[in-house]
């Protein structure tokens, strides 16, 4: 059976059939996120970047493409950090996965819709997967900490990705694909002509993020 891979682009465009999207994320939950999904691929479209999402183990993605694999469960570890809604592991090679504690995206004290809020966590997870290093920008998406200031924009419109962010995501995209490819210019390699890997990073060490 051939399948067909439906990546999000610009203006809700779709690739054609069979074209290879440049992220597959591997999804395994029992939960709803129809709507963070389609949210998610829109803040990657507008950087040149389509998504697809398959319900399943993580398998092969097709040719061209990352291969993520995305597992929402209800509570987080008891090491967790409060407060932290996600993890992620961009150093963990071909088995690099992102975990959401579902449960406190759901706090009832939170002002910022379910999905919309797993929305931007999705994005900044699957992004420091793509960049393939822990960093964290100043402003956008990809803060460290977002602010009641950046809550309120977020339900206006999607809060963007930084420059320097776009630059990294695209870069380890490439160096992902030469990898597969067998080049000899990793990811480590092709990163840090644009960005220093913090001191000490190690394949599965993960990133959390605490809003």
């Amino acid at each position: 059976m051939k399948l067909t891979w439906l990546c999000g682009l610009a203006g809700a465009t779709l690739l054609r059939a069979g074209a290879a999207c440049d992220v597959v994320v591997y999804v395994s939950t029992d939960k709803l996120i129809t709507v963070a999904e389609h949210t998610a691929t829109s803040m990657f479209a507008g950087i040149g970047i389509s998504v697809a999402w398959r319900m399943g183990e993580l398998n092969s993605a097709p040719s061209g493409s990352v291969a993520i694999r995305l597992t929402v469960t209800d509570g987080a570890p008891p090491d967790s950090q409060p407060g932290v809604l996600a993890t992620s592991y961009p150093y963990a090679g071909a088995d690099r996965g992102i975990t959401v504690f579902y449960r406190r995206i759901r706090e009832p004290a939170r002002t910022v819709p379910e999905q919309l809020l797993l929305a931007h966590v999705l994005a900044h997870e699957i992004a420091h997967v793509l960049e393939g290093i822990d960093r964290h920008s100043e402003e956008g998406v990809m803060k460290a900490h977002w602010s009641r200031r950046d809550f309120v924009a977020m339900q206006k419109e999607p809060l963007p990705f930084a420059p320097i962010d776009i630059d990294l995501i695209h870069l380890g995209l490439e160096a992902s694909r030469n990898m597969a490819r067998g080049s000899s210019r990793g990811l480590t390699d092709q990163v840090t002509s644009a960005q220093t890997s913090k001191p000490g990073s190690r394949a599965g060490r993960a990133t959390g993020n605490e809003w």
